[in-house]
């Protein structure tokens, strides 16, 4: 990714697999680093920058970026829980979804303050059956105000798509 001179990278369900000491190693071998939006202790502080503003020429892109919560039952995620099994990290899950998607647009709202032309939200959430309903791209767009765009991951699947925002604006 180094060699391929890599701007940002975001983090997958797999990059969890080994434990979080191997997700640091490489990631401190990363020269973009990670960024994700909903990976957090269990206390709410962002283990990485929930996101990067590029400047290309005159432009200012911001990109976000957001884990499926999923990611925690459908992973052989070690180091999750402490030695009493009270969990020490969250990915702004609930049933409902609503606070990944409050999470989320408090990013887009400060990047939008920062400047930001195009706000990108880079996702590893997926479209599929597999995906719970409340994490499905589609379903977290539905949500949210001032995206222009969506990257999505994770359902191994290629698709090109609309989905309305929380204002009916295409995205």
């Amino acid at each position: 990714m180094n060699e391929a001179g890599y701007d940002i990278a975001i983090l997958g369900n797999h990059e969890f697999d080994y434990g979080f000491e191997v997700l640091d190693d490489l990631g401190e071998q990363l020269e973009c680093g990670y960024i994700c939006a909903n990976f957090c202790t269990s206390d709410g502080e962002t283990v990485y920058d929930p996101y990067r503003i590029l400047e290309c020429g005159d432009t200012k892109v911001a990109f976000i970026s957001v884990d499926t919560p999923d990611t925690f039952s459908k992973s052989k995620i070690r180091d999750m829980v402490d030695d009493q099994g009270v969990p020490m990290y969250d990915l702004k899950s609930d049933e409902s979804g609503e606070t990944l998607y409050a999470c989320l647009q408090g990013y887009i709202d400060d990047v939008k303050e920062k400047g930001a032309d195009y706000v990108i939200l880079v996702a590893h959430l997926g479209d599929g059956e597999d995906a719970t309903q409340a994490y499905r791209s589609n379903e977290v767009v539905a949500h949210l105000t001032g995206l222009d765009a969506v990257i999505d991951g994770h359902s191994h699947n290629t698709y090109n798509t609309t989905a309305a925002d929380a204002e009916g604006k295409e995205i």
